[in-house]
């Protein structure tokens, strides 16, 4: 596809950043993605992971809400939320990943980032990040993106949602992005190389390497334990709905929310700049342990 420079000299190209991000978040990190992209690379290459622009406090309280169906004070005792667990490395934390999902919250940071999938990458969990995302950019009048990777395809992706409305997509995949945006219009295949990594830098959020460990605290890897702020981990059910079903869905929802866009554009690329699939220890090693 290409485009009119005439056209795209008149028009806003840069990442849909609101005028009312805070004063923090307008000093992004320089290397937007290359330290989860490299993290990411050293074991198995999926995830599902969700941004909020929000305190952690706020952000953990409303998920229980929306996925606990209980009173986060009811969580609370029933330990299916877990307020400021210990952060450390693999030295000082289980190694093993566990099964809960853990949120964190660096210093001097004001995104909240929660891992849904671990190593790992579910239609469930790909559902649930996204009705949390919209409900949770509605609720608390921020920005939200999701974020995730399956390797099989080798395809990587973000839903971006202001406010209570989804405002941008990404899929790329080997040789061809798809892209959708109410803000601004697709990047020229030129430039389309690292959309996601754009957007990230474009509005401060930085990806910290980490997962929830076996023993009930959180392993932070990059940038380091003594960034952290505060990590809590949440007992989410994401259901069990067998995966033809799961799928029904999915597609229902993706055609629905699809259709909502001005127009969705394929956009060709010259070369695919994704994971190396050797880059993990290969299809028989156990994929609850980390390989670094």
């Amino acid at each position: 596809m290409k485009q009119d420079p005439a056209w795209l000299a008149r028009v806003e190209v840069a990442p849909p950043a609101p005028g009312w991000l805070p004063v923090e978040v307008r000093r992004p990190p320089e290397n937007g993605l290359d330290d989860w992209r490299e993290w990411a690379a050293r074991s198995h290459y999926e995830w599902v992971l969700l941004a909020v622009l929000a305190p952690i406090e706020d952000v953990a309280r409303t998920v229980v809400e929306l996925g606990m169906g209980m009173t986060p004070e009811g969580a609370v005792a029933a330990r299916r939320w877990l307020r400021g667990v210990a952060v450390g490395s693999d030295s000082t934390t289980g190694s093993r990943v566990g099964r809960i999902i853990p949120f964190l919250q660096l210093t001097g940071h004001a995104w909240t980032i929660a891992m849904y999938c671990t190593f790992n990458c579910t239609i469930s969990a790909m559902n649930a990040a996204e009705a949390h995302a919209l409900a949770l950019s509605d609720r608390l009048g921020t920005l939200v993106a999701t974020y995730a990777a399956e390797d099989t395809s080798s395809a990587v992706g973000y839903v971006l949602f202001e406010c209570g409305e989804e405002i941008e997509t990404f899929d790329e995949e080997p040789g061809e992005i798809t892209f959708g945006s109410k803000r601004r219009p697709p990047p020229d295949p030129s430039a389309a190389k690292d959309v996601d990594g754009d957007l990230f830098r474009a509005l401060g959020l930085y990806l910290p390497g980490f997962y929830a460990d076996s023993e009930g605290g959180v392993h932070l890897d990059v940038p380091g334990p003594s960034r952290r702020a505060r990590a809590d981990l949440l007992d989410l059910d994401f259901g069990s709905e067998p995966l033809d079903h799961q799928a029904i869905l999915e597609a229902s929802t993706y055609r629905t929310r699809m259709s909502s866009y001005p127009a969705i554009h394929v956009i060709s690329i010259d070369d695919f700049g994704g994971y190396d699939p050797e880059g993990y220890g290969g299809e028989d090693e156990d994929e609850d342990e980390p390989k670094f």
